[in-house]
């Protein structure tokens, strides 16, 4: 009974984990416990696309119900990975499953228009980084761009794709090169893996500017061991010293970059020169990945270890004169967000902190001193959270949004403690933030305002489910050029049968549907549309197509859309998509409710019944006929068949020959042994003791 109960629980959870969309409100400890499954997903009726169910541990919906996320699930147990777009609720919004292992999946705009971009590749990543191709969509959903990276033997890294305000493109490259590592423990003649970016041209896929790792920082400065699968004596297994996984621009030409395994920020102007190092991790060759600045935050602004995505928020200059002196004073000011891994997959110094936070730092450059502003980290529910690899961290106008990248999980901070003026993130990334305060030593992080999960913690600690990247957007607009879907549909599509009285309805990347309306037209009215149509423009000359409005209007909630059928409707049915304003977006295809689909009516259903019930008996007729001829055949092999004397008796002992032989062969080819055509064939079962006999040993057995 226990085994029993236990399988049935299995089946429900298995069974669960494939339905309709996730209720934000309910079942959000079943979810963490993994009563769901490992990777929860969607399933649709008019869709293949399966998306995360996501849960809410925490969600309110003045502060988290608008908007969009963005994310790329990947990992062991996912199955389609691929870019997402979710609605704050969870919903689906777009997903496209074709570019296989996606990074790094994001909006960003160019020339004042919105474009997603990401780094793609059907292998994934190897080694920590990958070797794929950049992508832009416009809003249809169309191929924008496509780049690659510039260089012969050079292929695009996943770590950065990254559009900036000069009409250009930062992208980073892993390329093994040979090394002496014997300042590390390895050998004099390895191999280390130098970490390049690249600035592009967008409308020309032009290199503007390059810049390498190994030239400017030594192997040494790592602050990892050197230890692990990397162990440098092959391309392949080239030390990763630097571990470069983000790339930014400032307003004054100079670049910032994050290096993971020294641990360390870098600001290296246009000439390729390292200007400053903000970090460092206490690193063995005390070289350019060296702190440069005085924490005046008693080390809490310096001490971060193996970060990810490290972006310029806001940066301001300032000059002061002394007129007695005759002198002149800049001061710049830039704020830095950095995600804070605080762990590592690979050996190396622990870090003090036991958690993975987001933080805001303040870098005064011309009297070199760095302020930590503020840390952001969930320790109520999971105090000892930390990522062993990936990660980001977006400031928005009102919040902060961190994606723990190796887990599963998002979590979005208020601005501050006392922050009450929520605009669901649609402020300005700088707007206020150069005033904010240093935060003082042992302060609590601010409020969490929602946290997501794409998967359970059962799920996330082993690394099955993650994304690179997670972020948030306030607004997009997704016009796709590809029609909506409609089930039941035309064969060879699975779809759920008409006569059930539900049409499902979905439209992968559209934003802007309001409302759904089923339409209908029977031949004669199609006949007579055609007819009007003198122009051929299939609108019937101003008086439509043959459709009318069936009085089924549904407002879009959710990515399926359900509409009621009925047997009184006409027999051709369609759905069209509806705006805010009731223009019709796009519609259907037009689905057949008799042919192909399913019965319309009670008529029609008994008409199917009777088909399959005379093809079930068909099927048994045939049955018994081979049954019948199989027991003959056996009676006339055995005992000589009688009647026909020695000639049928002669034709099924040849019968029988051959057929053995046919079967050892088979068996031969299929590894069986002899006892594989007794298997394969039940009804030549009675033979399955001559499987391994000779052709002339059978035949010696049967003479005239």
């Amino acid at each position: 009974m226990i085994r029993m109960l236990s399988w049935l629980l299995l089946a429900v959870v298995a069974f669960d984990a494939q339905t309709w969309a996730y209720d934000v409100f309910n079942s959000a400890y079943l979810y963490e416990l993994g009563f769901y499954g490992l990777y929860p997903t969607t399933s649709f009726k008019s869709s293949e696309l399966t998306p995360p169910r996501l849960n809410f541990p925490q969600w309110d919906e003045q502060k988290c119900g608008s908007g969009y996320y963005l994310i790329a699930p990947k990992g062991k147990i996912v199955a389609d990975p691929g870019p997402t777009i979710l609605d704050a609720r969870g919903e689906l919004v777009w997903a496209d499953y074709s570019y296989g292992v996606v990074f790094n999946f994001q909006i960003q705009t160019y020339e004042g228009e919105q474009y997603l971009t990401f780094w793609a590749s059907p292998d994934g990543s190897s080694h920590g980084y990958g070797r794929g191709t950049y992508y832009m969509l416009d809003s249809s959903y169309q191929l924008f761009r496509k780049f690659e990276a510039v260089g012969q033997g050079l292929r695009g890294d996943l770590h950065e794709f990254r559009l900036t305000a000069r009409g250009t493109a930062l992208l980073t490259v892993y390329n093994p090169v040979p090394a002496d590592l014997t300042p590390v423990g390895g050998p004099e003649q390895g191999w280390a893996l130098d970490c390049l970016f690249q600035e592009i041209d967008v409308d020309t896929g032009e290199l503007v500017f390059e810049w390498s790792a190994i030239e400017h920082v030594a192997p040494r400065d790592a602050v990892r061991y050197f230890a692990g699968e990397d162990d440098g004596t092959t391309p392949d297994t080239a030390f990763d010293f630097f571990h470069l996984n983000s790339v930014d621009l400032g307003r004054d030409g100079n670049y910032i970059l994050s290096a993971r395994h020294t641990s360390s920020i870098l600001c290296v102007s246009p000439t390729g020169d390292i200007l400053w190092t903000l970090g460092g991790g206490g690193g063995g060759g005390g070289g350019s990945a060296a702190n440069s600045f005085h924490d005046l935050s008693g080390g809490r602004a310096t001490d971060f270890m193996y970060q990810h995505h490290a972006q310029i928020i806001s940066s301001s200059s300032s000059s002061s004169s002394d007129v007695e002196k005759a002198t002149t004073t800049t001061t710049t000011t830039m704020l830095l967000s950095i995600f804070d891994n605080a762990a590592s997959e690979r050996a190396g110094p622990a870090s003090r902190h036991a958690h993975s936070r987001g933080l805001l730092v303040r870098l005064d450059t011309a009297n070199m001193t760095a302020t930590l502003v503020r840390a952001y980290h969930d320790a109520d529910r999971h105090p000892g959270r930390a990522a062993a690899s990936q990660g980001s961290m977006q400031v928005l106008g009102d919040r902060v949004v961190l994606g723990y990248g190796w887990l599963p999980f998002i979590t979005e901070f208020a601005r501050n403690d006392d922050d009450d003026d929520d605009d669901n993130g649609e402020g300005k990334q700088e707007e206020g933030w150069e005033e904010e305060e240093e935060e003082e030593e042992g302060a609590a992080p601010p409020p969490v305002l929602c946290a997501v999960e794409l998967a359970p913690w059962v799920a996330a600690r082993w690394g099955l489910v993650n994304t690179y990247r997670a972020s948030r957007a306030a607004a997009w607009v997704g016009a796709p050029r590809a029609p909506p879907a409609i089930a039941p549909r035309a064969p060879p599509a699975i779809a759920l049968r008409a006569r059930d009285g539900r049409a499902f309805v979905s439209w992968n990347g559209a934003t802007e549907v309001a409302r759904w309306v089923l339409q209908g037209a029977d031949w004669d009215d199609l006949r007579a549309a055609a007819a009007a149509d003198t122009d051929g423009d299939g609108d019937g000359d101003g008086d439509g197509d043959g459709f009318v409005d069936l009085g089924v209007a549904v407002d879009k909630v959710s990515f399926e859309t359900v509409l009621a059928v009925s047997d009184d409707m006409p027999r051709y049915v369609r759905a069209a998509a509806l705006d805010a304003r009731g223009a019709v977006l796009a519609r259907t295809q037009v689905v057949d409710r008799r042919v192909g689909n399913a019965a319309a009516s009670a008529a029609d259903w008994v008409r199917d019944a009777l088909v399959w019930a005379a093809a079930a008996l068909l099927l048994l007729v045939a049955a018994a006929v081979a049954v019948r001829r199989c027991g003959r055949g056996r009676a006339l092999l055995l005992g000589g068949g009688g009647g026909g004397g020695g000639g049928g008796s002669a034709r099924w002992r040849d019968w029988a020959v051959r057929a053995v032989a046919v079967c050892r062969g088979r068996a031969a080819v299929g590894g069986g042994g002899a006892g594989t055509c007794g298997r394969s064939y039940p009804w030549v079962g009675w033979w399955r003791d001559w499987g391994g006999a000779k052709e002339h040993e059978l035949r010696a057995l049967y003479h005239d």
